[in-house]
């Protein structure tokens, strides 16, 4: 879902050693991306079994996925790529490379690992996420 009831605060924690503030996404969000990868995938799938839109995302940000999707396959699948969309989506993601990102740079292309370690988030935050407790 685009838009959510209420609003999800993202963590902020400031490194004395870096000097520079790190922020904790929910699991399954790429960095500069406000949908997560399912929603992504969602829509995709959506796109190429019916061929129409997802009424519920706004279309241009799904014409960009769909967009730039077809891009990344052609510059790193190449052109002789058979397969679907989806397809290459998933081949993308497993080299470790954002499917439906617009960045020419190879290292704002990449899907990112933490440089920080992991933190365990309190209780009424796991709630926000869709963790069980216990």
């Amino acid at each position: 879902m685009a838009t959510l009831a209420h609003s999800i605060q993202l963590r902020r924690l400031y490194c004395p050693h870096c000097r520079r503030v790190h922020r904790l996404r929910p699991l399954g969000y790429w960095r500069r991306y406000r949908s997560s990868i399912q929603e992504i995938r969602s829509a995709l799938t959506h796109r190429l079994i019916r061929q129409r839109w997802r009424p519920d995302l706004p279309r241009s940000r799904q014409r960009q996925w769909w967009r730039r999707l077809g891009r990344m396959i052609r510059l790193l699948l190449g052109l002789s790529f058979a397969g679907s969309r989806l397809e290459g989506f998933e081949r993308l993601i497993t080299t470790n490379i954002i499917p439906v990102t617009a960045a020419t740079n190879h290292d704002n292309r990449t899907i990112d690992h933490t440089p920080y370690r992991v933190v365990a988030l309190p209780g009424s935050f796991r709630s926000c996420y869709g963790e069980t407790t216990g």
